[in-house]
């Protein structure tokens, strides 16, 4: 099968990530507690693996994680109005997904730090610096899922390799974006936060 027909293959497995229906996924609160850890884990766990398949959810999980990041600095944040703006962007979500077909908003926190740990390009670098990505192994890890996406869920990079670096296509000064890797093993997979990156003159 040649590239083209891989990443043509690819776009469709990303696209049926996002339903017809967001009668399954979980509420803005179910999203809180798994950004904030609460409930039993069973719960967390299920709901985060709705998230990493589903692309209506995922920047709506996306916007409480960074919401929940900020709220670190603040011991007097309100998660009142931060329920409301969820609820607004699953609405906007919905609709942005029904037109169009690409998958959006990849940029999601997509494990729970027992996957990958992501070393290198992180953060704002330099496109002469930016050829390979770089990540910590895990253990007993049978192969790495790579993928790199711009942040209107464009993928730029979909493969499979057993290593712990890969080859970056060549990239642009000015433009962002965003990678995660998944390993697979005989228990399960475990998957990566995703890093985002801004390239450099």
């Amino acid at each position: 099968m040649s590239d083209e027909a891989l990443r043509e293959a690819y776009q469709a497995l990303l696209r049926s990530r996002t339903p017809e229906s967001r009668d399954a996924c979980p509420s803005p609160d179910d999203l809180r507690a798994v950004v904030l850890r609460e409930g039993d884990e069973a719960s967390r766990l299920e709901r985060l693996d709705h998230v990493m398949r589903c692309a209506a959810c995922q920047p709506e999980f996306e916007l409480l994680r960074s919401a929940a990041t900020a709220a670190r600095h603040s011991a007097r944040f309100d998660w009142r109005p931060l329920a409301v703006a969820a609820t607004i962007a699953l609405a906007v979500g919905l609709t942005f997904a029904m037109q169009r077909r690409s998958v959006t908003g990849a940029a999601v926190e997509r494990g729970a730090g027992s996957g990958p740990r992501l070393e290198f390009p992180v953060g704002s670098v330099r496109a002469a610096d930016a050829r390979r990505l770089v990540w910590h192994p895990v253990p007993s890890a049978m192969g790495y899922d790579v993928e790199v996406t711009t942040p209107q869920g464009e993928v730029r990079l979909a493969t499979t390799t057993t290593d712990t670096t890969q080859a970056l296509p060549s990239l642009t000064a000015g433009e962002e974006l965003r990678w995660w890797v998944r390993a697979r093993l005989l228990e399960g997979d475990q998957a990566s936060e995703v890093a985002r990156v801004i390239v450099l003159p």
